[in-house]
C-alpha cells in the first residue's frame, strides 16, 4: 500500500450497504385450495425483535412459504424492522403496500395504524377507524381475514406480547381447516398473548421461536388433515388425553365401558366411522370438544323426577330437620352432580314448601355443583323451556317461576336460595357442616375407588345426624355402618350421631325429656381420599384408627361404668355448657330440637336454670365454692317434687379448664316434712334476684328505647349519606369506564414503545459497529481524522489522531485553541477558512514532534445524515 495520501479513497460519510446474495422467488399460482404459496402468518407485540430474529435465523429458505408479520406499531415513530431482519435473513423483506400479491420467499411487514386484509389473492391495507373507541387488534383482524378469504394452506403463529390479541383469530383461521402454533410461554418474554391462543385452542401446537419453522414446514408439508399432537397414542387415547388437557376430565375415575360407549355415540352423531378422523375434528373444534365432554359426562336431569323420592324427602327427611331448625343458622344442603340445575331446584322448591306448612322461614343454602361449566352456566342463569317445566305443578310455577319469552324464569325469591358453582366432587375440598347431601346416580358411573373418594367427601362435610340421598342403584359402601336406612326404596340415609352426650333417661320413660340409647361406633373409616402409592401415610393412618377404636372401646366402658355407679348428675364447663349427664339427671336436660352448643339456660329444666346460673357466676368470681340448694321441680301434672341440688367446682391442674358438677338428689317425703330454713332463705335470695332483675330490666328498656331513637335518628343520616354515595358510585363507574378505554390505548402505546426501543438498541448498535469498521479501514491505511464544526470545536476524532494530538474524551466540544492543538508548519483556522472560501480541499505538510505530518482539509456541508457542517481533517504520518 501507497504511503502516499493522494493515492488513497476519497473520504466520506455514507451508510454501510449490505450486499444481499440472490434470493429466488415462486409467484403465487391463483387456483383456489390449489395454492402452491402457504401462508405463515405470525402475530407478535412486546418482545417481538428477538424471537423473530430467532424464527428467521432458523427459516429453511428457499421455500413455497409467505412469512407475514403483524406487530402492534406506533404510529409516531418509523419502524427498523426490515433492516433489523436483513442482518440474519435472506428472505426478501418488505413493508406491505395495497394490492401487493402474496410472494413465496418474503417476508411481509404491517404499517402503523392500518389493518392488512386478504382479498382476491392480494393484500389489502385498511387504515384504522380513528374515531371508533373500541380497541384496535390489528393481529386478530388480519388472521380473521384470512380465515374469511379460505385461502390454504395457512398457519397462524402468536408469539411473545401482551393482552390476548391474535387469539380469536386464529381460532377463526382453524376453524376454516387451518393450523394453529404458539411460541412457548415459557420462553417468551411478554406470555400473555401466546397463553391466549392456547387457552382457546386447546390444539396448537408448543414450541420454541428456534423450532417452531421446522415445525410448522413440517406440518404445511403434510398430510391434508390436522396434525395430532400425541401421536405415540392410538386415537381413543387421543381423544381421551384431549378431554384430560382441555378440562381436566379424569378417565381413571370413570367405569371405561361407559366412556368408550359415549366417545362411541359422538362420533355416530358427528357421522364418523374412524376414530382418527374424529380425533382430528376435536383438536379443531372446542364445540366439539365440548359436547363431547358434557356427553361423557351423562348430564341427566329433570324436574320432579322420580315423584316418589321428593315425597320420601317431604316425609322422612323434612321434619327431622326443621325440627331443630332455627332463624338463625340456615340449613345448607349439597347438590353434587346437580347438570342443569332442575333437581336442585325442584329440591329448593319442595323445602320451601315444607317449611312455609310449619310457619318457619325459607332459612336454607342449596349449593349445587358439577364438573361441566356449560351446565353450571345454565343452572346460574335459571331460565327453562316449556317443556322442560312440565313436571311442575301448575301452583307451584306460578309461584315460583314468570313467563320469560319462550320459556320461563326462576323468581329471585327461589333464585337466592341456591348458589351454583363448577367443582369436582371426588377431587375438591367438600363443603362442611351439611344438613343434607343429595347426589343421585352419578356414582353408578364411577370406578369402585372413585366412589369410595366421594363418599368419604360426603361423609366428611356431612354433621352428624344429616341425611345423604343417592340414587336407586347407590349405596354408602364401606361407610354403611355409620348410617341407618330412612328409606331403603330411595336411598335415604341418616347418619349417627356422635357419642358427644352419654346421658340417657331410664328404659321405660318416654316424653321430651328421653334422651337416645344409641351407642353408634366411631367413625375410624380409612382415608379413602390418601395416595394409595404413600404407603407410609397409609400406615400412620391406619394406626391412628386402630388407636381410636381402642380409645372408643375404653371411652364406652367408663361410660357404663359411670352411668351404674355414679351418682346422678351433670357436667358442665366454665362456660355454663353441658358437656353430659349420668344417672337420673337426664329428666332434667332437655335437648331434642336443640343444635350446637347446650348452654345451661337452654336445656335444663327452667326450675332449676336460676339456681345453677347463680352458683356457676359465684364461683368464677370466687365468692363460694360448694353452694347448695333445696328447689321443688314439676315433671308433669302429677309429678311434683323437690330436689337437693349440690353444684361444685373440679378445679384440674391448668392449662386445663375448670370444670363443674351438678349433683342433684330427690328429696323424700320424710324429709320435706322437716321445715327448712334454707329453702326459706334460698326462696328470699330468689325473690331479692327477681327484683334486682325487674329493676336492671326496666334500666335496659329504658336505655333501648334511647337507643333505638338514635338509630333510627342516624338510619335516617345514613340513607342520605348513601344515596349521595350511590350517585357518586355512578359517576365513579362512567369516569372508571372511561378510564379503562384510555388504559388500553396506554397499553397499546407502550407496547409499541418498547418494539421502537428495541429497534433503537439495535441500530445504534449496528451504527456503533460501522464506525468501528470506518476505523479499522483508517488504521489499516495509516489515517487519523478529527472533524471540527464551524466554531473550530472538536466534534470527533479516532483513537489515532488521539495518540498523534495527545486528545482525551473530555475535549470534544471544546475548540481548537481551548485544547492547545497547534501545527508549526500551519494554522488551523486559515486552513479552514482557505477550505471553505475555495470549496477545495486543502493539504499542507510538515514535521510534527520531529516526525514528518501531511494533513488534508476537507470541507462537508450540512446533509440527510449531519445537520450541521464539518471540516474533516486526515492525518497521515508520512
Amino acid at each position: 500500500m501507497s504511503n502516499s495520501l493522494s493515492s488513497t479513497i476519497p473520504f466520506a460519510i455514507v451508510p454501510l450497504e449490505i450486499r444481499k446474495p440472490f434470493r429466488p422467488r415462486l409467484a403465487l399460482v391463483s387456483l383456489r385450495g390449489a395454492n402452491l404459496v402457504k401462508i405463515v402468518a405470525i402475530g407478535t407485540s412486546a418482545g417481538g425483535l428477538s424471537a423473530l430474529e430467532t424464527f428467521f435465523a432458523a427459516t429453511q429458505h428457499p421455500s413455497d412459504m409467505c412469512y407475514v408479520v403483524v406487530q402492534h406499531l406506533s404510529p409516531d415513530f418509523v419502524s427498523m424492522m426490515d433492516r433489523l431482519l436483513a442482518r440474519i435473513s435472506t428472505l426478501d423483506i418488505r413493508k406491505i403496500e395495497d394490492g401487493d400479491p402474496i410472494l413465496a420467499n418474503t417476508i411481509y411487514l404491517n404499517t402503523p395504524s392500518t389493518y392488512i386484509e386478504v382479498e382476491d389473492d392480494r393484500f389489502r391495507v385498511r387504515p384504522f377507524d380513528r374515531a371508533g373507541r373500541a380497541p384496535r387488534l390489528p393481529i386478530d383482524h388480519f388472521f380473521s381475514s384470512l380465515a374469511q378469504s379460505a385461502y390454504q394452506p395457512v398457519a397462524a403463529v402468536v408469539m411473545t406480547g401482551s393482552a390476548s390479541d391474535g387469539a380469536q383469530g386464529a381460532l377463526k383461521i382453524t376453524q376454516a381447516g387451518g393450523l394453529a402454533f404458539a411460541q412457548d410461554p415459557e420462553e417468551s418474554e411478554f406470555p400473555t398473548m401466546p397463553e391466549a391462543l392456547i387457552k382457546a385452542i386447546p390444539s396448537a401446537e408448543v414450541a420454541t421461536a428456534g423450532e417452531l419453522p421446522a415445525l410448522i414446514h413440517a406440518r404445511l408439508s403434510g398430510a391434508t388433515r390436522a396434525p395430532v399432537a400425541w401421536s405415540e397414542l392410538s386415537a381413543y387415547q387421543g381423544i381421551i388425553r384431549l378431554l384430560q388437557d382441555t378440562f381436566g376430565f379424569e378417565a381413571d375415575d370413570y367405569k371405561p365401558d361407559n366412556v368408550r360407549r359415549r366417545v362411541e355415540r359422538r362420533m355416530a352423531l358427528n357421522g364418523f366411522n374412524d376414530e382418527r378422523d374424529y380425533l382430528d375434528l376435536l383438536a379443531q373444534s372446542r364445540e366439539a370438544l365440548e359436547e363431547l365432554y358434557g356427553d361423557v359426562l351423562i348430564g341427566v336431569t329433570r324436574f320432579y323426577r322420580d315423584i316418589g323420592y321428593f315425597h320420601a324427602l317431604r316425609k322422612d327427611v323434612f321434619p327431622e330437620m326443621l325440627h331443630g331448625a332455627n332463624e338463625e343458622t340456615p340449613l345448607r344442603i349439597w347438590v353434587a352432580a346437580c347438570s342443569t340445575g332442575e333437581e336442585a331446584y325442584t329440591l329448593a322448591i319442595e323445602l320451601s314448601e315444607a317449611m312455609e306448612e310449619v310457619g318457619l322461614p325459607a332459612n336454607f343454602r342449596i349449593l349445587a355443583t358439577d364438573v361441566y361449566a356449560p351446565a353450571i352456566k345454565t343452572a346460574s342463569a335459571g331460565i327453562y323451556q316449556e317443556q322442560q317445566v312440565q313436571h311442575i305443578a301448575p301452583d307451584l310455577l306460578q309461584k315460583y317461576f314468570y313467563r320469560s319469552g319462550r320459556g320461563y324464569q326462576v323468581k329471585s325469591q327461589l333464585r337466592q336460595k341456591l348458589i351454583f358453582s363448577v367443582q369436582n366432587a371426588q377431587a375438591d375440598a367438600p363443603f362442611l357442616r351439611l344438613d343434607l347431601v343429595s347426589c343421585r346416580n352419578m356414582l353408578i358411573y364411577l370406578t369402585d375407588e372413585a366412589q369410595a373418594k366421594t363418599l368419604a367427601n360426603f361423609n366428611f362435610g356431612l354433621k352428624q345426624g344429616g341425611y345423604l340421598t343417592l340414587g336407586p342403584s347407590e349405596t354408602p359402601g364401606a361407610l354403611l355402618d355409620q348410617y341407618s336406612a330412612v328409606n331403603e326404596k330411595w336411598r335415604v340415609y341418616h347418619k349417627h350421631p356422635a357419642m358427644l352426650h352419654t346421658g340417657h333417661a331410664p328404659a321405660d320413660r318416654e316424653g321430651p325429656l328421653a334422651m337416645t340409647t344409641e351407642d353408634p361406633k366411631p367413625n375410624i373409616a380409612p382415608n379413602l381420599n390418601s395416595d394409595s402409592r404413600d404407603t407410609r401415610e397409609s400406615a400412620a393412618r391406619s394406626q391412628t384408627a386402630r388407636d381410636g377404636w381402642i380409645a372408643f372401646k375404653t371411652y364406652a366402658g367408663l361410660d357404663a361404668m359411670l352411668r351404674r355407679y355414679a351418682p346422678s348428675s351433670i357436667l358442665i364447663n366454665a362456660d355454663g355448657e353441658v358437656l353430659t349427664w349420668y344417672g337420673l339427671a337426664g329428666l332434667y336436660v332437655d335437648t331434642k330440637g336443640k343444635t350446637g352448643g347446650w348452654h345451661v339456660e337452654d336445656v335444663l329444666h327452667p326450675g332449676m336454670r336460676t339456681v345453677i346460673a347463680d352458683a356457676l357466676m359465684a364461683i368464677r368470681e370466687k365468692k363460694i365454692e360448694v353452694t347448695e340448694h333445696e328447689i321443688d321441680l314439676q315433671l308433669t301434672e302429677t309429678d311434683n317434687h323437690r330436689v337437693a341440688v349440690k353444684v361444685e367446682p373440679l378445679a384440674l391442674t391448668p392449662p386445663y379448664a375448670r370444670f363443674v358438677v351438678v349433683g342433684l338428689r330427690r328429696v323424700s317425703d320424710d324429709e320435706q316434712a322437716v321445715p327448712n330454713a334454707a329453702g326459706e332463705e334460698d326462696a328470699a335470695k330468689l325473690r331479692a334476684r327477681v327484683a334486682e332483675l325487674d329493676k336492671d330490666l326496666r334500666l335496659t328498656e329504658e336505655s333501648l328505647q334511647y337507643v333505638t331513637e338514635a338509630m333510627e335518628s342516624n338510619a335516617d343520616l345514613l340513607r342520605a349519606s348513601n344515596e349521595e354515595l350511590r350517585f357518586a358510585n355512578e359517576e365513579l363507574q362512567t369516569s372508571n369506564e372511561e378510564l379503562q378505554a384510555a388504559n388500553k390505548e396506554l397499553h397499546a402505546v407502550n407496547e409499541e414503545l418498547q418494539i421502537v426501543t428495541s429497534d433503537f438498541e439495535r441500530q445504534v448498535k449496528s451504527e456503533a459497529e460501522q464506525i468501528s469498521a470506518y476505523e479499522s479501514a483508517l488504521q489499516m491505511a495509516g489515517l487519523s481524522a478529527l472533524f471540527l464544526d464551524a466554531e473550530m470545536r472538536l466534534e470527533a476524532f479516532t483513537q489515532g489522531a488521539g495518540r498523534l494530538l495527545e486528545l482525551v474524551r473530555s475535549d470534544r466540544g471544546r475548540t481548537i485553541r481551548s485544547v492547545g492543538i497547534t501545527l508549526p508548519f500551519a494554522d488551523w483556522a486559515e486552513l479552514c477558512d482557505q477550505v471553505r472560501t475555495t470549496g477545495r480541499e486543502a493539504k499542507v505538510e510538515g514535521e510534527l514532534d520531529g516526525s514528518p505530518l501531511a494533513v488534508k482539509v476537507r470541507y462537508i456541508k450540512a446533509n440527510e445524515i449531519s445537520d450541521k457542517a464539518l471540516f474533516a481533517v486526515l492525518l497521515q504520518e508520512t
